[in-house]
């Protein structure tokens, strides 16, 4: 009967709490849980940390933009995008390649010395003696002649100088290569697809804007009469270049076709 009674007593204890509601502390005696319901821990929410200083917002971008129009020489380095110099670059030293093998008789002696004391050192060790089998499709003498022309050519470059910049370095003897327009024209007709086909007249044409810049970079005015004279070529060449393409030049399905 105690223990029945004792069960009774701890049932009438018991209480539902609601959800949220915090439950009762565990402890050993009236007074104890007296003191806790009268003075309870109170809650102090957490300060909010102090408002940070208001920074104005800096596009670093701009900003480097706005640095690079106050000085005079960023502004000369940016009169050309870099493709765009790149590209007049790159198609200058296959002209000035071009002169070297052909006719360096319109190089500068120094210039024409100085590349060939460059062709004179180059490596081709890693073509004759290879440490890995090549399994390309170039004869062992297509990849001599390859590098040897990246070669010469990567230095004619460093000799042209960086974009933006005055060639200080006499390269060309512009006076006489712009005393015939056919001096010029004769590297373009080198200008071709490995294939031998004629590329498209829009890329011929751009041959001549790369002269221009060449001109420029060197700060030359040729002959009167010289522009004039090298148009009547081009329109020549960018003529030719249309009948080949319209004869079929550049079609990818050449040589498949039944004859008309």
């Amino acid at each position: 009967m105690a223990v029945e009674e004792n069960n009774n007593n701890a049932g009438e204890e018991e209480h539902n709490y609601d959800d949220g509601a915090a439950a009762p502390m565990d402890v050993d005696n009236d007074d104890a849980r007296e003191e806790v319901e009268r003075d309870p821990i109170p809650q102090v929410a957490a300060a909010a940390p102090p408002a940070a200083a208001a920074v104005p917002l800096i596009n670093l971008n701009l900003e480097a933009i706005r640095q690079r129009f106050s000085d005079p020489r960023e502004i000369l380095l940016s009169s050309r995008g870099d493709s765009t110099f790149s590209n007049h670059q790159r198609e200058n030293t296959k002209l000035i390649f071009y002169l070297y093998e052909n006719n360096h008789q319109f190089l500068y002696d120094q210039f024409y010395r100085e590349l060939q004391q460059v062709d004179g050192i180059i490596n081709y060790d890693h073509i004759t003696h290879p440490r890995r089998c090549y399994n390309g499709n170039w004869t062992e003498e297509e990849r001599i002649a390859k590098h040897r022309e990246h070669y010469l050519r990567t230095h004619i470059c460093t000799v042209l100088g960086e974009a933006g910049t005055r060639a200080t370095r006499q390269t060309i003897d512009l006076d006489a290569f712009t005393d015939d327009p056919e001096h010029f024209v004769s590297f373009i007709t080198t200008r071709v697809q490995d294939t031998g086909e004629l590329m498209k007249p829009i890329v011929y044409g751009g041959y001549k804007s790369n002269l221009m810049f060449l001109f420029k970079r060197y700060r030359y005015i040729p002959r009167a009469g010289y522009s004039v004279e090298l148009k009547e070529y081009m329109d020549g060449v960018k003529r030719i270049a249309n009948e080949a393409r319209a004869a079929g030049e550049g079609n990818i399905h050449d040589g498949t076709r039944a004859l008309p």
